[in-house]
């Protein structure tokens, strides 16, 4: 406890009732046990609390000052009215039925809960202005700046010159960021568009190829997917053969299918010879006979071309 009455000072600390005048003999005093830590005066837990009422109000008679109501400005009320929604509010959450269920000291203390003191602080002062404002008016106060008004700045012109430039300087840099943003948004979009088209266009390059294999393969009959635009015809006419349900994967593989292995119908006797696949093969089985003026002559033996060609080296 620093004792301020007679103003006395000790190498440069304000000297306190224990004698000690330094932080540093204060922590010394502690470690050695003199000073308890919280309080400088420790209170018995048995005394019980004295409340001197007249003690108190003999103690506020001697700081209050006669003086004009216009030189303290003090107003003692209750609460003002709560405004509508606010009780609205306070009646919704008090209906809440775990606020119901659990009555906490929170809950029925209007001291400990924040809302409802914030609250009641919020209609005092309503209040307090309701009475102060007609009285300042009776006196002769105005209470309301008129529109005329001009008041001495605190800050000087050039501080406030200072103040504009950096508010100006901070307001250019984010329109920079903004710009650079906006750009690189701009570049990010065009590079997704870029990737995009490329992908388009190599999948059209696959399905060229595909189709020229389809062809080569003897699966697809005609030339259709050369022309331009082919390739957007082509789906139109899928979609209008295709069933409900089935995709044009589907359909390109059924396609396939049909080709490889047939579209149905009779399969009993099909690789069976008729009559005019047998004049064919027979055709194809029967060799050339020669032509020309040796078309009469055989060919001959094996053991008589080799002497032949033993006799054309020698």
């Amino acid at each position: 406890m620093v004792d301020v009455g007679d103003n006395s000072e000790s190498d440069g600390f304000v000297g306190d009732s224990d004698g000690y005048d330094t932080e540093t003999e204060l922590q010394e005093a502690f470690a050695r046990g003199e000073i308890k830590p919280g309080l400088n005066v420790e209170l018995d837990a048995k005394k019980p609390a004295t409340n001197n009422v007249e003690g108190l109000k003999q103690r506020l008679a001697d700081l209050r000052q006669n003086l004009p109501w216009i030189e303290r400005l003090d107003v003692s009320c209750g609460m003002a009215p709560m405004a509508p929604e606010i009780a609205v509010y306070i009646a919704e959450q008090e209906a809440r039925p775990e606020i119901k269920k659990v009555k906490t000291p929170k809950a029925l203390d209007p001291t400990l809960d924040d809302f409802k003191r914030e609250t009641n602080f919020h209609r005092q002062a309503q209040a307090a202005v309701l009475e102060a404002i007609p009285r300042l008016h009776e006196l002769g106060l105005k209470t309301k700046r008129p529109d005329d008004y001009f008041a001495q700045m605190v800050k000087s012109d050039e501080h406030m010159q200072k103040i504009r430039a950096n508010l100006l300087r901070k307001k250019a840099g984010q329109e920079v960021a903004e710009k650079v943003s906006k750009i690189r948004k701009n570049t990010k979009m065009m590079k997704q568009l870029q990737s995009q088209a490329l992908q388009e266009r190599q999948k059209a390059k696959k399905e060229l190829i595909s189709e020229v294999k389809k062809y080569r393969k003897g699966i697809r009959k005609d030339l259709d997917f050369l022309e331009p635009g082919a390739d957007k015809r082509k789906p139109q006419q899928q979609d209008q053969q295709r069933r409900p349900g089935q995709t044009r994967k589907a359909i390109d593989k059924k396609k396939q299918k049909d080709a490889k292995y047939g579209q149905g119908g009779k399969k009993r006797g099909a690789k069976r010879n008729t009559a005019a696949s047998a004049v064919d093969f027979k055709a194809r089985r029967t060799p050339a006979k020669p032509q020309g003026k040796n078309k009469n002559q055989q060919r001959p033996g094996k053991a008589k071309r080799r002497n032949m060609n033993v006799k054309r080296k020698h």
